[in-house]
């Protein structure tokens, strides 16, 4: 097989793990890798061809985020407008007020809510704890030789792709 032949099929491959990441909400199953392995090429090339793919991808998923970093500003920017507007009409708008707009109406409605202004003051049964563990201490102390019940530091080997 031509060498543009498997990175031809290759790339098809690719579409179709695509396709189908994007409709099970980015999973991809494992049967999927028999079908990059059935790509007649040696290892060092589908690596390589993985590898740029890989980037690839890394890369989308970046400007994809940047992208959501500034539509989040830009969110923020007019839910503050938003929300300084709510207040100014409010202080406008009586208790018990309504007024009706062909396009738009408004009513100041009664409401209550909760204002904890001590929380070291509330009884426990008022309060919620969440416990999480340290696992920067925990890998300290296993490192110094304690014994630490319940946890310990597991070696990993992770791939690095540049």
């Amino acid at each position: 097989m031509k060498l543009y032949e498997l990175k031809s099929e290759y790339e098809a491959v690719m579409a179709k793990i695509e396709a189908y990441a994007a409709e099970h909400e980015g999973e991809i199953p494992p049967e999927m890798d028999t079908e990059l392995d059935a790509i007649g090429a040696d290892i060092e090339e589908k690596l390589q061809n993985c590898g740029m793919a890989y980037k690839g991808m890394v890369a989308e998923a970046e400007a994809i985020h940047e992208e959501e970093r500034k539509l989040a500003a830009r969110r923020g920017v007019l839910e503050h407008r938003a929300e300084w507007l709510r207040n100014y009409m409010a202080a406008h708008v009586g208790a018990g007020a309504k007024y009706t707009f062909p396009q738009v109406s408004l009513r100041s409605a009664r409401s209550e809510a909760v204002d904890v202004y001590d929380a070291a003051a509330l009884p426990d049964n008022f309060r919620r704890v969440t416990v999480a563990p340290d696992k920067a201490e925990i890998r300290a102390a296993v490192r110094q030789g304690l014994a630490v019940p319940g946890a310990r530091v597991v070696e990993r080997w992770n791939l690095q792709i540049k």
